[in-house]
C-alpha cells in the first residue's frame, strides 16, 4: 500500500477503485479518506465508458450497473463519491457533458507526455507512471521542477504502486522520488478534493 509513503511526505492522492467493493475494501476505502486521501470509481467492470452510453435508456443502465454499486458501498460507511476515472482513458465529448453532470471531476489519460492542466477544467487528463508509458522518471522529476518554479499543474496516475512493479504500474522508489522532489520544489501534492477547494 502506498499510504504510508504519501504519509512520510505529507502528500495526499485519490484512488479510484475497480469491482465489486467487499467490507474488507470499504475498510482500507474508509482508512484512506480519514488519513486525508480522496476515494472515486473507476467503474464495476472496467469497461470502456463510451460504448455504454449515448441515450436515456442506455445512460441509466451504465449508472446502474457501473456507478450504483460504488455508491451503495460508499453510503454504507458515510462516503460519497464526487470523482471518476475513465478506464482505458477512453472518453468522448458526450461522456465528458454525460459524467460531468454527475461527478466533481473526472480524470482522463493526458495525450502528450508529462502534460499540464489548465484551471478551472473538470477533466483532468493525467500523466500515466509506469514502463507501459514510457516514464523516464529524471525527466519526470525535472518536469516537477520546472512546475515548481511556474506553478503549473500536473495530474499523475497510476494503476498500482509496489516494489519493483512493472507496465501500467508505479515502483514505489519512484513514487519516493516524485514526493521527495515535489517537498524539495514546493510543489504541492493534493488530492482530487484538495485540489477542487484550491483551482475550481
Amino acid at each position: 500500500m502506498a499510504a504510508p509513503v504519501f504519509a512520510e511526505y505529507g502528500a495526499h492522492a485519490t484512488f479510484f477503485p475497480c469491482g465489486n467493493l467487499s467490507e474488507y475494501d470499504m475498510a482500507m476505502i474508509t482508512k484512506l479518506v480519514e488519513a486525508g486521501h480522496s476515494v472515486g470509481s473507476h467503474t464495476v467492470s472496467h469497461n470502456k465508458v463510451p460504448p455504454q452510453i449515448g441515450n436515456f435508456l442506455r445512460n441509466w443502465l451504465f449508472i446502474f450497473r457501473e456507478i450504483r454499486p460504488h455508491e451503495k458501498a460508499f453510503s454504507r460507511h458515510g462516503l460519497h463519491i464526487r470523482y471518476f476515472a475513465y478506464p482505458y482513458n477512453i472518453h468522448t465529448d458526450e461522456s465528458d457533458k454525460f459524467l460531468g453532470n454527475r461527478f466533481s471531476l473526472v480524470r482522463s489519460g493526458a495525450r502528450s507526455k508529462y502534460a499540464t492542466l489548465s484551471r478551472g477544467s473538470k477533466r483532468l487528463d493525467g500523466t500515466g507512471i509506469g514502463e507501459h508509458y514510457g516514464t523516464d522518471i529524471g525527466e519526470l522529476c525535472d518536469k516537477i521542477a520546472y512546475i515548481g518554479e511556474t506553478d503549473d499543474i500536473m495530474c499523475l496516475f497510476s494503476h498500482a504502486i509496489g516494489p519493483g512493479a512493472k507496465s501500467i504500474n508505479m515502483k514505489t522508489e519512484w513514487l519516493h522520488q516524485i514526493l521527495e522532489t515535489a517537498k524539495r520544489f514546493d510543489v504541492h501534492v493534493l488530492s482530487f478534493e484538495e485540489f477542487e477547494k484550491e483551482n475550481l
